[in-house]
């Protein structure tokens, strides 16, 4: 019998390539857990949950591209119109595939509602928990958002 593709690791260069891929969705959302959980959301020291996805992603063992500098939410605005991207969602449609947000798992990402295309970027910590910056909160925490209400998810 062959290996799915959903048992295959997205990087087989490392000893990760020979863990199973839900071992590996678990230590890469630890890592991320770990990294970002006592940080509190900054612009001006380039901690936001653009920052959080990628070192997300690259826990993951995708390769990801470089995040331009950005210091003000009118900068992240300017560095979405300069991609070509209307909004965050689009920014991650190409990257990531799309998915339904009912089929997360653990370690997929997802886009909750923003202002003026600045969606909050979050990450699946588990069965409709997601980790990230909520409005009003100074650090990461884990959400149980509405998923009806997500902007969109994909696979990480």
């Amino acid at each position: 019998m062959g290996v799915q593709s959903s048992d295959r690791p997205i990087r087989s260069s490392s000893k990760s390539a020979m863990k199973p891929e839900l071992v590996r969705r678990k230590e890469a959302v630890e890592a991320t857990l770990t990294r970002y959980r006592a940080k509190p959301f900054s612009w001006a020291s380039g901690i936001t949950c653009v920052h959080l996805c990628r070192a997300h992603l690259r826990n993951m063992g995708r390769k990801v591209p470089t995040i331009p500098r950005f210091r003000s939410a009118l900068a992240a605005k300017r560095a979405l119109k300069a991609g070509g991207w209307p909004h965050v969602a689009a920014m991650l449609d190409s990257i990531l595939t799309r998915i339904p947000p009912a089929a997360m798992t653990l370690g997929d990402v997802a886009a909750l509602p923003g202002e003026d295309g600045l969606h909050g970027i979050v990450i699946c910590a588990g069965p409709r928990r997601v980790f990230g910056w909520a409005e009003g909160e100074e650090t990461p925490k884990m959400l149980q958002p509405d998923m009806t209400r997500m902007i969109g998810a994909w696979r990480g």
